[in-house]
């Protein structure tokens, strides 16, 4: 082990020592002078938790900075515009202010720190760049604000955020900024083993915009920020802060979309969405938490990556993130009658959710596009950094060409969620199509450069693999999204068939059923043994008796119309003898519509 890391594991268990203490202080200051949360209708927290943990996070991180060698004075300057924030947000705490006047105080922090020389080398126009950083400290302040909804959601956000800039620091070899961050790190560790769900204290605005306000400003620290070596100069930021970011895009849209004021509260947030979904409160969070790590994976990995690379990744995930966001906004949140209150920022005339839909579908759609051309380049190991390379100047036309293809073959007006195989050959269709009819235009265009031919047959492979699974993938994630009933019968469907086939996605697809299928039987010795749509076909009418009790069977529903009767007269009585409700599935159509039924049979 060397000295720097040997030092910053030292600070690191001395921040996280200091936090837990300081929380424990925190905490019972609280309790004793009545500061303390209490449930709100519009908040997630169903008993009265105490505040403070946001003071104990600020002075854990005073205490402990002050021992670190070498601190760059950029760090006290950072430290002092989150602290002002703190400050602001611990009298928000304790006697609620206006949003304006939250606002205008992280405008003022913002500035005052960007005016000490703490800012973005985005463009090297010195006004620009000032105003980039601005919007980026005040945006990402709000968001840690929004992201704090939810017991250990936001230290532990943070926490991952700040242990991938240590890796980015030490990668540098900025091994002052290193250590710095790692006591923001352990002071959120130290608070996080009291927040953890369930809470038994709360960070509040004070330490939301403190620790939101100290994070964003690490990517604009550094001798050589970790923005410099990407494929785009904003890649590591954005991935090192993907999971508030996102979070703050979804809430915004959907309460748009719903007519909702943009400032007014709700448990409408990723984090709420996923357990309205069926997860745990904990695993929730660990979701959260599993995609900031992988964000910022992309974002270290991005760091001394090509430019190729880099834009694949991020694709990748810009195509994850879209993915995820479209199966959480379609969780019911909202109820028919908002009841909006008239103040705040609202768009009278929102849009459709058509157009949401319609609008995601095609930047999924022009990521995968993207990601597959430079992946293929990648894989091929061809120049992409110079923005006079081949590949470069032919990206236009393959996007162009290819989202072409996409709208001939309607791919983008097909629902997701019932991808079929039809929908899986169209998808073929569309991406020979569209793979072709780029390399015809970038050939009249600009003539075929060397390894033309095998990078179009890769892409191809590519887009093609990448639009059928994302198309799957999206149906998987809404499936084991789905809320589970509070009270389940297991079912055991006698026929594997189409029916049976039609009558599972039914039970899977329609949560009111109140039903869950455990198994199959079939009298079709070809299709014993087999597993259907994930479920084992455990044998025929021999198999009844011993599955009803080995996997406790609440009902039993037939679907096969070629059943005998003598053979149904046999699975009756076996019902009957076990206890068991014995029902039958039918498709069929009435008047103009076809509905599918699960008629129970009754005992005369």
């Amino acid at each position: 082990m060397t000295p720097e890391i040997g030092l910053l594991l030292a600070l690191l268990a001395a921040s996280v020592a200091a936090g837990f203490g300081f929380t424990l202080v925190g905490r019972a200051l609280a309790i004793r002078l009545g500061a303390v949360a209490h449930p709100q209708r519009d908040r997630w927290s169903v008993t009265a938790v105490p505040l403070l943990g946001g003071p104990a996070i600020v002075v854990t991180t005073a205490a402990v900075l002050a021992f670190v060698p070498g601190l760059p004075v950029s760090f006290w300057v950072l430290f002092g515009g989150a602290a002002a924030l703190a400050a602001v947000g611990l009298v928000d705490d304790l006697r609620p202010i206006t949003p304006y006047t939250k606002l205008a105080a992280q405008l003022a922090a913002a500035g005052a720190v960007t005016a000490l020389g703490l800012r973005f080398p985005l463009t090297g126009v010195p006004v620009f760049d000032i105003i980039v950083t601005v919007v980026w400290l005040v945006g990402l302040s709000n968001a840690f604000n929004l992201l704090d909804n939810m017991d250990g959601l936001a230290a532990g956000i943070a926490a991952i955020a700040g242990g991938v800039k240590i890796v980015l620091f030490a990668a540098e070899g900025d091994w002052s900024a290193a250590w710095a961050t790692s006591v923001l790190v352990g002071a959120c560790l130290g608070f996080l083993a009291l927040n953890f769900h369930p809470a038994r204290i709360f960070m509040g605005d004070s330490g939301s915009l403190f620790i939101g306000f100290f994070v964003a400003g690490l990517s604009t620290i550094g001798g050589t920020p970790d923005s410099r070596a990407t494929a785009s100069v904003l890649i590591g930021p954005v991935a090192v802060m993907l999971v508030p970011i996102f979070d703050t895009v979804l809430v915004t849209i959907m309460r748009i979309i719903a007519g909702r004021p943009i400032s007014q509260g709700g448990r409408d947030h990723a984090s709420h969405r996923l357990v309205t979904a069926g997860l745990s409160v904990r695993r929730a969070v660990l979701v959260l938490y599993g995609l900031a790590a992988a964000a910022g994976v992309v974002g270290i990995v991005t760091r001394s990556a090509s430019r190729g690379v880099g834009l694949t990744l991020f694709a990748a995930l810009g195509v994850a993130l879209l993915l995820l966001g479209v199966t959480l906004a379609r969780i019911r949140i909202y109820p028919a009658d908002t009841n909006a209150p008239a103040r705040g920022f609202r768009l009278h005339h929102p849009p459709t959710i058509s157009f949401v839909r319609q609008f995601a579908t095609a930047a999924i759609d022009g990521l995968l596009v993207l990601a597959s051309f430079y992946g293929a380049a990648a894989f091929q190991q061809i120049d992409v950094d110079r923005p006079d390379s081949a590949v470069v100047r032919a990206l236009p036309l393959v996007i162009s060409a290819k989202m072409i293809a996409l709208a001939i073959f309607r791919v983008n007006n097909r629902v997701w969620r019932y991808t079929s195989s039809r929908d899986l050959l169209a998808i073929a269709q569309a991406s020979t199509v569209g793979s072709a009819l780029a390399l015809l235009v970038v050939a009249s265009a600009h003539g075929l450069f060397p390894a033309a031919q095998s990078l179009f047959v890769l892409d191809w492979i590519l887009m093609t693999s990448l639009l059928a699974g994302s198309r799957l993938s999206l149906r998987a994630l809404a499936e084991s999204l789905k809320a589970a009933p509070t009270s389940v019968t297991r079912v055991l469907i006698y026929g594997a068939g189409d029916a049976g086939v039609a009558l599972l996605q039914e039970i899977r697809g329609n949560a009111a059923l109140a039903r869950r299928v455990v198994a199959f039987l079939d009298d079709d010795p070809l299709m014993q043994r087999t597993r259907v749509q994930g479920l084992t076909v455990l044998g025929g009418i021999g198999a009844l008796e011993a599955v009803l009790g080995a996997l406790k069977i609440d009902e039993v529903i037939v679907a096969t119309s070629k059943l005998p009767a003598a053979r149904f007269e046999d699975i009756r009585a076996a019902c009957a003898a076990n206890d068991v409700r014995l029902s039958r599935f039918r498709l069929s159509i009435e008047g103009l519509g076809g509905v599918a039924q699960i008629r129970q049979i009754r005992e005369r």
